[in-house]
């Protein structure tokens, strides 16, 4: 379940890259191994955004905070949507 405060800071997310020109195609997709949080895209590409709330108001970069088997569960679901 997503809190108020991680659904307020996914929207600001998706306003920001929707700002920057790309175009929301779903949220949430969800299989039974894990959720993509947005996918985006532009003219060419698809994006499989993943969103991680810092609970400082340091910038961090999310990638570190990603290890090596969430990120292979990433993989997986986004390929799992493209076959869909």
């Amino acid at each position: 379940m997503v809190s108020f405060r991680g659904a307020a800071a996914e929207q600001v997310a998706a306003d920001y890259l929707i700002q920057q020109g790309l175009v929301l195609v779903e949220r949430k997709f969800r299989c039974r191994l894990c959720e993509l949080d947005h996918l985006m895209r532009d003219v060419q590409t698809l994006m499989f955004v993943e969103l991680r709330l810092c609970a400082s108001s340091q910038i961090c970069c999310a990638a570190s905070r990603l290890d090596g088997r969430i990120q292979q569960q990433l993989i997986t679901t986004a390929k799992l949507y493209l076959q869909r």
